[in-house]
């Protein structure tokens, strides 16, 4: 209830469980973090925000939803490979297109399969 804070704890003790072995079974399949992975030493279900890389087609993380504060970056050659990627994915929640061109980012949304 602080106003100061900026990141909440997770639901539950499982679910920071959950959430923290999702990073390691990325890392022991080869994804590299690139920020966080840290403990937190505060009371609480809280995990550190986790920025990871590296994550190929192998990597078990590669088609799991993590419902925690962890971004998975995936770097592509082309705008083609970068809808190829969207598209190979069996969830659908994290389909956005950022671009300061609104015309050209709603032409390659429409490119987006819906899951």
């Amino acid at each position: 209830m602080n106003p100061e804070t900026t990141l909440a704890p997770l639901s539950s003790a499982t679910a920071k469980k959950q959430v923290l072995a999702q990073i390691k079974l990325a890392k022991d399949h080869g994804a590299t973090v690139v920020y966080g992975d840290e403990t937190i030493d505060h009371p609480g279900n809280f995990v550190m925000p986790t920025v990871l890389t590296d994550i190929t087609k192998d990597n078990p993380i590669y088609n799991q939803e993590i419902f925690g504060p962890v971004a998975s970056i995936y770097q592509v050659d082309s705008e083609e490979a970068a809808i190829e990627l969207a598209n190979d994915s069996s969830y659908g929640l994290g389909s956005t297109v950022f671009s300061k061109d609104v015309v050209h980012a709603k032409e390659v949304a429409e490119k987006i399969e819906l899951a």
